[in-house]
């Protein structure tokens, strides 16, 4: 596993983008299927946090390791759930305790470790992807210091990805991790915002979160990048 990848655009398909699924699984299959259409020309790029939280954190894992086997674009990154996750394997108190906080239950083995498949999965994740006019991150990157492609921390928890960007990148940011409305979202679109959160909370569909009023949140979204199209899904999970 590498920290960051640097890849291109899709040819002769589209590029999209989809933030913090946390076991929704149901939603990010009528998103793809049903609105995005995504097919074999297009790329998929996701954000981080495939789960907890959700109803079916192995669903949304058994998910994309499927799109990725039958020859689909899959570029998963990753979040700070499942960095959580990875470095209490070598805990086994910890780890065991971890699991059932957060149902993990049907991602073990026999021998009650992380099922080989996940962990392969799991483990290849990278904190980020560089793209021509983008740059794909989970929380975002610390620009305080003077390389911020070696703050792996911050690409999973920081919370104001924004300050300082301008001296290292002219490149677009996009995010999730932090859930905000989704007029948030679509404000950063339309003054062509250089970074774009992308986490409208698809799992606190019926639950507060901080202080953002009940509706606020509750979509998953998916943002072209070719054209900066943002595709808006309801949870339906």
């Amino acid at each position: 596993m590498s920290i960051g990848k640097t890849l291109s655009y899709s040819a002769g398909g589209r590029s999209y983008v989809v933030a913090d699924v946390h076991g929704c699984v149901k939603t990010l299959q009528h998103l793809l299927e049903k609105k995005l259409l995504f097919s074999k020309k297009d790329q998929l790029f996701l954000l981080g946090d495939y789960i907890n939280k959700g109803k079916d954190s192995k669903g949304v894992l058994d998910y994309l390791i499927e799109l990725k086997r039958k020859g689909f674009l899959i570029f998963p990154l990753r979040g700070n759930h499942e960095e959580e996750l990875l470095n209490r394997m070598s805990h086994y108190y910890a780890f065991q305790k971890y699991i059932r906080a957060n149902s993990l239950e049907n991602l073990l083995d026999e021998q009650g470790k992380l099922a080989a498949k996940y962990l392969r999965f799991l483990e290849k994740l990278p904190y980020y992807y560089e793209l021509p006019q983008h740059l794909l991150v989970h929380a975002g990157f610390n620009f305080e210091i003077s390389n911020p492609y070696e703050d792996t921390k911050a690409m999973l928890w920081i919370r104001q990805p924004v300050n300082g960007y301008a001296q290292y990148t002219e490149k677009t940011i996009i995010h999730g991790h932090q859930p905000v409305p989704l007029e948030v979202i679509q404000r950063s679109l339309t003054t062509k915002s250089k970074v774009i959160p992308l986490d409208n909370g698809c799992v606190y569909a019926h639950r507060k979160m901080l202080d953002i009023p009940e509706g606020y949140l509750g979509r998953l979204c998916a943002l072209c990048l070719e054209n900066h199209e943002l595709y808006v899904q309801e949870n339906i999970d």
